[in-house]
């Protein structure tokens, strides 16, 4: 047996300088005084990963060859502006425009952003948004990045840790989107505040990662990608594997957002509290990948196939606050609903955990601005995240292996 070590190099640079000046402007509408803020930035990133020389050229005892990333900057410039206008007592609108400018390789745009919010009512309110957003290129998604996964490999009976290489290109397109947003916010004397959001989004020319590792060495086995897009030892054994950064076409999403509160004035002594908090996906469609129907449907989805991650389209999490003198006590539910894994067509079974935390107020003997001791558990009956029959056994963009998790904290403030 021998050994060596391994000496790799890597840097990654920030800098960023920064102006802004914001304001009343003097002027008055029936709403009050119109205020503004002016800005400009310039940001400057740079990155690099060097790997060992005998990493490099495969010397390694593993028969893989892993890239240099040279070192690759980024520079960015952008102004922006936001006014904000109190047209009445009960109508506020605030407008945003911001220019950024990435150079050669990411363009240069101008995204505005209009937001408004009416008061109906003394409790009842109406709010919206529209906006643009743009993305060029990150450093990483030009340059590249290099990382580990666990693949499985059925011509050798196992599942093997592999060095996954993402190669950039400096010929990405920047990504866009726009945004709506359209809500009622409801805030009443008697205790409950509940907020209903639904919103948007429109995203073109994205920027993702070619798929899932275990996607590519399946594609790989199929006959679909080339072989040289894995790299294996002398036994046939999985060392690397190759992938890229792509524009992958356009993609469309919408749900609801919800949150709930409602604190009832039940004892004088006692204060309870209920908070409910919900995100439901009503759409999620992609024009470059099949998705579950085979016309781009990603909504309830793991989505393995494509890069845009785990989407189940129901989440709850759901609880209740006791406090009384210096005591305190919370007890939450969280609720995943069940989705669809597109990798075998199984379903992912829905789950529930539930978390508890009492906290004890020190104030009076420590004194300070606040000292308090927190007992709590995460996931208190200990469940476990639904199964998956391949690798890692588990659904980790969506649930926690770690099971039950107790703790404890002491925080004064001083």
């Amino acid at each position: 047996s021998f050994s060596f070590t391994i000496n790799d190099t890597g840097k990654t640079v920030q800098q960023a300088a920064e102006l802004i000046l914001s304001g009343e402007t003097g002027i008055n509408l029936p709403g009050g005084p119109i205020s503004f803020a002016i800005g400009a930035q310039g940001r400057k990133v740079g990155f690099e990963n060097i790997p060992d020389g005998r990493r490099q050229s495969g010397a390694n005892g593993r028969d893989e060859i892993e890239p240099a990333i040279p070192y690759t900057t980024q520079g960015v410039i952008a102004a922006f502006g936001e006014i904000a206008l109190p047209i009445a007592n009960r109508l506020n609108v605030s407008a945003a425009l911001r220019y950024e400018d990435y150079g050669k390789n990411g363009g240069s745009t101008i995204d505005p952003k209009i937001s408004a919010k009416f008061d109906v009512t003394d409790f009842l309110s109406l709010r919206g948004s529209y906006g643009t957003s743009f993305q060029a290129p990150s450093i990483r998604q030009v340059a590249g990045t290099v990382g580990n996964a666990s693949v499985n490999d059925p011509p050798n009976a196992g599942s093997f840790n592999v060095t996954v290489f993402s190669s950039g290109s400096n010929t990405l397109e920047s990504q866009s989107a726009s945004n709506l947003n359209l809500g009622v916010i409801l805030n009443t004397q008697f205790g409950l505040k509940m907020s209903v959001d639904y919103f948007t989004y429109d995203y073109s020319n994205l920027i993702l990662p070619e798929g899932d590792p275990q996607f590519i060495v399946d594609e790989v086995r199929a006959g679909r990608l080339p072989a040289s897009r894995v790299v294996r030892d002398g036994a046939g054994q999985l060392r690397q594997v190759f992938t890229q950064f792509l524009n992958r076409g356009d993609a469309k999403a919408a749900g609801l957002d919800i949150n709930l509160r409602y604190t009832p004035q039940w004892f004088d002594s006692t204060d309870i509290s209920f908070d409910g908090t919900s995100t439901i996906i009503t759409k999620f469609r992609s024009t470059d990948f099949a998705g579950l129907d085979g016309r781009g449907d990603l909504k309830g989805s793991r989505n393995f196939a494509n890069a845009f991650g785990s989407v189940p389209d129901f989440k709850l999490n759901a609880g209740v606050t006791v406090e009384r003198g210096n005591h305190g006590f919370n007890v939450s539910g969280r609720y995943i609903g069940s989705y669809t894994d597109d990798q075998t067509r199984v379903p992912i079974k829905s789950q529930v955990t539930i978390d508890a935390r009492y906290t004890l107020s020190l104030e009076k003997l420590f004194g300070g601005d606040g000292t308090s001791l927190t007992l709590g558990a995460v996931n208190l009956f200990n469940v476990d995240p639904p199964a998956l029959t391949g690798r890692p056994g588990y659904d980790n963009e969506v649930h926690d292996i770690r099971g039950r998790q107790l703790y404890v904290s002491l925080k004064h403030k001083f």
